[in-house]
């Protein structure tokens, strides 16, 4: 009986591999560090203004702008889909009409002939392999240079903190839409509490959806008195990331986003951390809580109930309070207007106090 032959395995020289890449050409940067065929998160809070900041960026590309929230665009007007798993698509439309507005008539035959979108029947979840088919040959109809996903949060089934889950997402994303040499700009939600700028710890999900993406850039309210709200860099793996600096912005009454100017992030939180420090006021339980509640709402969940509440703050690897500090912060939740008794034992987030009306 013959032994059975080797496959000769040929080992890869690094050597080799660097030659390969010095004759491909240097990644294009669409906006900010954002190379073309890239994955990447804008994150931030419910009403930071995600959504309306990425529809700017959307028709901004698809019509050519040369520059978009301070950073510079080539110029060169680009086919762009946004697709909307979240939100009711009345009120993306609603929101649209108003961007659209300010277009001159070039402008907005570029945007007509240049911007897909998805329709009222399509998918609101991405929930198993035939969904994901389903998106990617949506997105490959399109012929799409730029893909906007709003959100991260309908593309999974099961909890974005587990690990297990967030590899079947990567392999995922990795099968059906990656093959596709599109640009993906993705929207997420952070859940942790405001109660220091923004990190790549803020962003919800497990270590592995984190080390999937190649860029991470938030958006937040700045937790003063003065109020107000910033965009900064979290993460990225392209270009060296900007530690500091945040970009302070307002929503006006077209939906577009106005730069305001810069400010260094760390100090936007000194307020924040002077009261906690002089214990006059610590709203972390409460925040982890509305967080809690507020990221079941993204996932369908209209009311929580609390019980559900309870198992997953109070107990297990992952307990964050005591039982009797999760019904005292509950209940200052609930006289603050920030959430309210649906039914018995059932209680549902209230947003409607956050940045404008509408929309992300």
């Amino acid at each position: 009986m013959k032994e059975k032959e080797q496959v000769k395995v040929k080992v890869k020289k690094l050597i080799d591999l660097i030659k390969e890449v010095e004759k491909e050409p240097l990644p294009k940067f669409i906006w900010k560090g954002i190379p073309e065929n890239s994955t990447g998160l804008i994150v931030g809070p419910a009403k930071a203004g995600k959504t309306t900041l990425a529809e700017n960026l959307a028709i901004s590309l698809s019509i050519g702008r040369k520059e978009f929230f301070g950073s510079k665009l080539d110029g060169n007007p680009k086919k762009v889909l946004f697709v909307g798993l979240e939100e009711p698509y009345k009120l993306r439309a609603r929101r649209n009409k108003l961007q659209i507005s300010i277009l001159n008539n070039e402008e907005l035959e570029l945007f007509s002939e240049n911007f897909d979108t998805t329709g009222k029947d399509f998918l609101e979840f991405i929930n198993d392999e035939n969904d994901w088919k389903k998106l990617a040959n949506y997105i490959q109809a399109s012929d799409a240079a730029i893909v906007f996903i709003d959100s991260l949060t309908s593309m999974f089934e099961g909890k974005i903190e587990d690990s297990t889950i967030g590899r079947k997402f990567t392999q995922l994303f990795s099968t059906y839409l990656k093959p596709l040499n599109k640009t993906y700009i993705i929207i997420h939600h952070t859940t942790k509490s405001n109660e220091k700028p923004l990190e790549p710890s803020s962003v919800a999900g497990s270590r592995v959806i984190l080390q999937y993406f190649e860029y991470i850039y938030g958006m937040s309210e700045v937790p003063s008195e003065e109020g107000g709200y910033y965009f900064c860099d979290i993460q990225n793996k392209h270009i060296e990331k900007d530690s500091t600096t945040a970009f302070m912005y307002k929503c006006n009454s077209n939906r577009w986003m106005e730069l305001l100017g810069k400010e260094n992030k760390y100090r936007l939180y000194n307020e924040k951390v002077k009261r906690s420090i002089d214990g006059r006021y610590d709203d972390t339980n409460e925040n982890l809580i509305y967080d809690f509640v507020l990221n079941q709402y993204n996932q369908g969940n209209k009311c929580v109930s609390t019980s559900t509440m309870i198992k997953a703050l109070t107990t297990g690897e992952n307990k964050a309070m005591s039982h009797d500090t999760f019904h005292r912060a509950k209940n200052k939740l609930i006289a603050k207007g920030r959430l309210e008794k649906e039914a018995m034992g059932r209680y549902k987030v209230l947003v409607n106090n956050q940045l404008s009306n509408g929309g992300e």
